[in-house]
């Protein structure tokens, strides 16, 4: 992003700040838990919001990859489903006192992913690694 252009656009400068403290939490939080450097990549792509299709195009892997990553996960951080893993993160936040960027990337970023993964549950949608979907 070009900085002259985001310092004339204070809106995109807010959001510009909010993705790089998102990021920065995911970043916290994937190395306390000692995840790798494409398993951080599934993360941050999954609490954006991104569907698995996008994700193994971002990482260069196919689904099937992604659902490895995922399952690592799952044993690095002893939970079981991504919406755990999601919900860890957000505590994870709070816990290292950061309440101020929680309800702000809460919002904007990570709210409308576990929102969409409850409603993907309910509707009886895996999204469990594996899924093919």
């Amino acid at each position: 992003m070009d900085r002259l252009a985001t310092a004339q656009d204070p809106e995109r400068m807010v959001l510009a700040e909010r993705a790089a403290r998102l990021d920065h939490v995911i970043e916290a939080y994937a190395e306390s838990c000692r995840l790798s450097a494409q398993e951080r990549r599934l993360l941050l792509a999954t609490v954006k919001g991104s569907s698995e299709k996008e994700v193994a195009f971002s990482l260069g892997c196919r689904r099937s990859t992604t659902s490895t990553y995922w399952q690592r996960i799952f044993q690095k951080t002893g939970l079981r489903s991504q919406i755990e893993v999601l919900s860890a993160v957000l505590r994870w936040t709070i816990d290292a006192g950061s309440r101020r960027q929680f309800v702000d990337m809460t919002d904007d970023a990570i709210s409308p992913t576990v929102t969409s993964l409850e409603s993907s549950s309910r509707s009886g949608r895996s999204l469990e690694p594996g899924d093919s979907s």
